[in-house]
């Protein structure tokens, strides 16, 4: 069976969900931000947009009313420095937040996608 980008991001929230070391959140965060701009691309139909310019990604999402919290700007920042967070500092600065506000900004994603109001998504027989 193949994962479709929606199946990866919900697999990555899962993870996040269950990560219990500061490293372990941060890197499931990054992950699961990767794969939320993934399956945004994707389900906005966007092929020609730059799968690296998340900032793009995001701004194209807010002006098709896919994500409304302001957070996602906040969340690409926290994901640019969490990858060079090599002393864990950011993570453990960021940590609340991230379990919190921003993986609550994750599960809006996923139960407006499950919703099926983005139809251009496979959706899976299975929920979270």
């Amino acid at each position: 069976m193949v994962m479709t980008e929606f199946d990866k991001f919900r697999a990555s929230l899962i993870s996040l969900h269950y990560a219990t070391s500061n490293s372990e959140v941060a890197y499931h965060f990054i992950m699961t931000f990767e794969a939320a701009c993934a399956v945004i691309r994707h389900g906005l139909a966007l092929p020609g947009l730059d799968p690296d310019d998340k900032r793009a990604i995001i701004q194209k999402a807010y002006e098709r009313n896919l994500i409304q919290n302001p957070a996602w700007l906040q969340m690409l920042r926290i994901s640019s420095k969490l990858k060079e967070d090599y002393t864990g500092e950011i993570i453990a600065e960021t940590i609340d937040t991230v379990r919190g506000r921003y993986t609550h900004c994750f599960r809006e994603l996923r139960n407006k996608l499950e919703s099926k109001q983005m139809p251009a998504i496979e959706q899976p027989d299975h929920k979270a």
